[in-house]
């Protein structure tokens, strides 16, 4: 008797990367602590500093992601990394 072949499973909606999830348009400052690998206390602080823009959404306090992209855009490189950049090819 010859073995039956199973039918090939479709794939789940996660494993498709046309259906993954939409990532998020803010995150709350413990959220944000995450995404940055920093503490939450250090977000406040930056927050208060005027470093880092927040936004209040009823009583929640936001940042955006593209403030969190700006704010990692806008700090200086290394050391190596800037004399890597600057330095001829």
């Amino acid at each position: 008797m010859a073995a039956r072949s199973e039918p090939e499973a479709e794939p789940t909606r996660a494993a498709r990367p046309d259906t993954q999830a939409p990532r998020p348009l803010a995150y709350r400052p413990k959220d944000a602590a995450t995404v940055l690998g920093v503490s939450k206390s250090m977000i406040y602080q930056m927050i208060a500093d005027g470093a880092l823009p927040a936004r209040k959404l009823g009583a929640s306090t936001v940042i955006l992601r593209s403030d969190l992209v700006a704010l990692l855009e806008a700090l200086p490189l290394t050391a190596s990394a800037a004399k890597a950049h600057t330095s001829p090819d």
